[in-house]
């Protein structure tokens, strides 16, 4: 059985089955067909099982209340990123294509078993995001889904929104101000949250995607830019999303800067 944690007019975001998802709703279900998603597909955030529960959809329940220890994730923030400086992990950092001083901006931690990043909701932290060296993603117990933010201080410029944590730090490792959202659809409202809550004033936002080697259509990650830029207009906001030609094959900023290199992906975020 699978719970229903949350509700919107497109998404079911659930406790995942697939793992150890007691605490933390990571399980995503297309309520509708989404790009080429149908109705039904399902990823998990936490342990990326990709499948469907199109024929499961009308029996999911509401979800219960799931009681578990009230867990301050300030503080473990801090523990991990002492824990970090004392153990030197950076020579397991090379999949993340950034400087140190990025990842420390992200708050970068150590657990012991996985680096750690705290999310943001956006008030304070809501959760904490792990990343082990094979790859393997998931969350601390009890987190719920956030931002993550770089602790420099926000002023008055241009504001770069990305899908996850990986292109927010290559941005930020070009000198750019960047947010990263828990996934494509995943952080809307956060965000817009997060914009009034530090009431930025004559910001631009530029509304970046993913799946760039994909035409529009069948690009969910440029479609959720594509709809966040629409929503941040419609609330009065200057707002774009950058051109990144499909002709380059690449899937995603990371790439980009890696084929390319950090002097083209800033020439193109500035023209945005």
């Amino acid at each position: 059985m699978i719970r229903v944690a949350k509700e919107t007019s497109k998404y079911l975001i659930c406790y995942c089955d697939h793992h150890n998802d007691v605490n933390t709703p990571n399980l995503v279900i297309n309520k509708v067909a989404i790009g080429d998603k149908p109705k039904g597909y399902a990823h998990c955030f936490g342990c990326n099982w990709t499948g469907s529960y199109a024929t499961e959809l009308a029996g999911f329940e509401s979800a219960e209340p799931v009681e578990h220890e009230n867990v301050d994730f300030a503080v473990l923030t801090a523990k991990y990123e002492h824990n970090y400086d004392l153990q030197s992990k950076d020579r397991f950092l090379k999949p993340f294509v950034v400087s140190v001083a990025t990842l420390k901006d992200y708050h970068i931690g150590w657990d012991g078993s996985a680096f750690t990043f705290p999310m943001y909701d956006p008030y304070d932290i809501c959760g904490i995001h792990r990343r082990f060296t094979d790859g393997f993603k998931c969350c601390v117990d009890g987190s719920n889904l956030g931002l993550f933010l770089p602790c420099m201080p926000i002023l008055d410029m241009t504001v770069y929104i990305t899908e996850g944590l990986s292109d927010a730090c290559v941005l930020r490792d070009c000198g750019f101000y960047a947010v990263g959202k828990p996934s494509a659809y995943v952080g809307d409202d956060l965000f817009i949250d997060y914009i009034k809550y530090t009431t930025l004033s004559n910001t631009r936002f530029v509304c970046v995607g993913d799946d760039y080697n994909k035409p529009f259509n069948h690009s969910i990650g440029k479609q959720a830019a594509n709809a966040l830029a629409l929503r941040l207009i419609e609330l009065g906001y200057d707002a774009t999303v950058p051109h990144i030609s499909q002709s380059l094959g690449i899937k995603d900023i990371r790439q980009l800067a890696m084929r390319f290199g950090n002097e083209a992906l800033t020439k193109i975020m500035i023209e945005a």
